[in-house]
C-alpha cells in the first residue's frame, strides 16, 4: 500500500499505484462488476473517532476517514447483496502496530457477530448479471449527484 505523502507510489507496467482508499476503500463495486453474487467487506473506520492527531499517520487516518465516509454510505444504499463488517477499533490508532493480536481479535469478534447476516445473504441471494449490477451502480451515482 502507498499512502500519498508518506510513501512513494509503486510503479508497475508504467502505472503509479497508490493506496486504493482514495478511489474505493472497500472494493465492493469492483466485486459486483466482476459478477460476485455477494460482497462482504470490512469497514475499519466505522467507529473511527476524530481525535487530536498525535502524528502524521493519525492525520492521514482522519483524512482517509473523511474521504471514505461517502463511499460507505453509497455501499449501504446500493441494493447489492452486501455486508460490511464493522469491528470496534475506536480505541486503536493508525500506528498501533504492536497491537496486532488485539486488532485481529476485534475483527474475529465482529465477524462472528455477523455470521447470522452472512447466512441470511447466502440463503436469500439474488443473483445479478453484470448488466444489472452496472445499472444499480449507475443509479447510485445518480443518487450521489442528488445528495
Amino acid at each position: 500500500s502507498c499512502i500519498p505523502g508518506l510513501f512513494v507510489p509503486v510503479e508497475i507496467d508504467g502505472h503509479k499505484l497508490v493506496d486504493g482508499a482514495f478511489v474505493e476503500d472497500v472494493p465492493i463495486f469492483s466485486l459486483a462488476e466482476l459478477g460476485a453474487d455477494i460482497e462482504i467487506g470490512v469497514n475499519l473506520r466505522h467507529f473511527h473517532p476524530y481525535l487530536e492527531p498525535q502524528n502524521v499517520l493519525d492525520i492521514l487516518s482522519n483524512v482517509i476517514s473523511i474521504l471514505t465516509k461517502k463511499q460507505y454510505a453509497l455501499i449501504e444504499k446500493s441494493g447489492l447483496n452486501t455486508l460490511l463488517i464493522k469491528p470496534h477499533l475506536e480505541h486503536y490508532g493508525s500506528s498501533d502496530f504492536e497491537k496486532t493480536d488485539d486488532l485481529i481479535a476485534e475483527g474475529y469478534h465482529a465477524t462472528t457477530l455477523a455470521i447470522p447476516e452472512i447466512k441470511s445473504l447466502l440463503e436469500d441471494k439474488e443473483t445479478l448479471t453484470f448488466g444489472e449490477s452496472l445499472l444499480r451502480l449507475i443509479g447510485l451515482f445518480s443518487l450521489k449527484e442528488k445528495d
